[in-house]
């Protein structure tokens, strides 16, 4: 990680601290399911946190499954986000009912859905990845192409230790995303997580030992002084 954030000169005064994940209420699939009004049809659902970035992603999902004839065996939910840009919502609203999809803007079950999901698309953000990988479920995630490298380079290396798919606009095909889906869609979940979600526990132990370091130097410090 330091190495791809351009951060090796620092190396050696980073500290690893694991993923972060805020553990939300246990929900099953069915439960989750019922809470929506949801059927047992295979179901995707596609994110991407407030969207005011999210058009780009959305509207290459729903053009590669518009011409490639592709969805009619899953139900597609989109939330576009609050912040998506209002004539780019009403665009993706459109293409939405042309390939029979369900468009909402945003939901405050939104976790519920992630739940209920066979699979997920998503951009490359951390929280929204994170949300999807302590799910279980399939999660295939499109990057921002850009200006900062930031989502390829988390969506390549979870892509790397098998967590995700990565579909990257600039690379890859309509064809490559219709066939990620079908993949993800004959996966099993997980019914754990395959990462450890210890950050927060790690982090603050270590700002407590820094903390106490620090003091410790500081103390030293002092006593060296009064011996002066």
């Amino acid at each position: 990680a330091a190495d791809a954030y351009g951060l090796s000169r620092f190396a050696d005064r980073i500290r690893y601290c694991g993923f972060i994940h805020f553990a939300q209420k246990k929900m099953n699939k069915e439960d989750a399911r019922n809470m929506l009004g949801l059927g047992q049809e295979p179901l995707v659902v596609m994110t991407a946190g407030g969207g005011h970035d999210a058009y780009p992603m959305m509207k290459f999902v729903l053009d590669a499954l518009q011409s490639r004839q592709f969805g009619s065996d899953f139900k597609l939910v989109i939330v576009t986000g609050p912040l998506m840009p209002l004539a780019e919502r009403e665009i993706i609203e459109t293409l939405s009912a042309t390939c029979g999809a369900t468009c909402i803007a945003s939901t405050p079950k939104l976790q519920a859905y992630l739940v209920a999901a066979d699979t997920i698309l998503t951009m490359g953000g951390y929280n929204t990845v994170m949300e999807s990988i302590a799910s279980g479920v399939p999660t295939i995630v499109i990057p921002r192409t850009g200006p900062s490298a930031e989502q390829r380079c988390r969506a390549q290396m979870f892509a790397e230790l098998g967590l995700i798919q990565c579909i990257d606009r600039e690379w890859n095909s309509h064809d490559d995303l219709t066939s990620a889906i079908a993949t993800a869609l004959a996966s099993p979940v997980r019914k754990t997580p395959a990462i450890a979600f210890n950050g927060i526990r790690n982090a603050s132990r270590a700002l407590a030992s820094a903390v106490n370091v620090r003091q410790t130097i500081m103390r030293s410090q002092r006593q060296a002084t009064v011996a002066a």
